[in-house]
């Protein structure tokens, strides 16, 4: 099935000073039996299985520089799913209490930051950050040449040895673009209308 989840994925939860937040990042399988204390192992694109506790904090602690200190990583989820259409079942969570480390965020209320890559097939793959950092910036970024943190990022999430897989089941390969816009969900949600 196209664009599914299958065979497992993470979901992040956050929040910020204005409301509760979840991401959602597909993964490649994720095996109960390995890693410690007991979050299991994922598989990864080259190489040994990486422990999901070690490859989600990795990521957490490279989100965190596009998030003000009032934003909180809270925890994390692993589902699998038994095949393309099933329902995801969850398998295992466990608490991160991660601050957001930006210190001039800039305009961040309802902010959007859509991180897209291209996949080994071409496929889609992206990141959505709400209630971001912005440094009051709202063009598109194609070049982050210069930009530590934004270099950190897309390395852990194209690095063969991490497990973190686009829809198609294919390894996130090329950064094409950060989009930085208003979320209008957010606004209403927030009142800004």
């Amino acid at each position: 099935m196209q664009n599914s989840l299958y065979p497992a994925f993470v979901r992040i939860n956050y929040h910020s000073v204005f409301g509760p937040h979840t991401m959602t990042i597909p993964t490649l399988p994720w095996d109960p039996s390995g890693g410690t204390p007991a979050s299991g192992e994922f598989d990864v694109w080259d190489g040994s299985p990486i422990e999901a506790d070690v490859m989600i904090n990795n990521l957490v602690d490279l989100l965190a520089p596009f998030f003000s200190a009032d934003n909180i990583f809270d925890d994390y989820i692993i589902y699998t799913l038994e095949n393309p259409e099933a329902d995801a079942d969850p398998r295992y969570s466990a608490a991160l209490a991660t601050l957001g480390t930006n210190g001039a965020p800039g305009w961040e209320k309802a902010t959007q930051n859509t991180w897209s890559f291209r996949t080994t097939s071409f496929g889609a793959f992206k990141l959505v950050l709400l209630d971001s950092a912005t440094a009051d910036n709202f063009d598109r970024i194609t070049d982050v040449t210069g930009i530590t943190p934004a270099v950190n990022l897309i390395a852990e999430i194209t690095d063969v040895a991490n497990g973190w897989s686009g829809r198609d089941g294919t390894r996130p390969a090329q950064f094409s673009q950060i989009a930085v816009t208003l979320n209008e969900k957010l606004r209403r949600s927030y009142r800004m209308n």
